[in-house]
């Protein structure tokens, strides 16, 4: 099941730990817990990209 409405607004992102997380509603919350798995293909892109840009994907995460 997709999303069929664009976001409108900013999201504020905030740190937890070592990750980057954003606040969701509880009706947006619903909407998340109705999502598909990830397609195994996106996996593999990404796996494939962070082989291939790790470089820049650390200097991304350290500012």
């Amino acid at each position: 099941m997709m999303i069929d409405k664009p976001l409108k607004d900013e999201t504020k992102m905030f740190k937890a730990g070592n990750s980057w997380s954003f606040r969701v509603t509880s009706k947006d919350r619903k909407s998340f817990k109705k999502l598909e798995a990830a397609d195994p293909s996106v996996d593999a892109f990404m796996d494939e990209f962070y082989k291939k840009h790790g470089d820049l994907m650390k200097e991304l995460e350290d500012k």
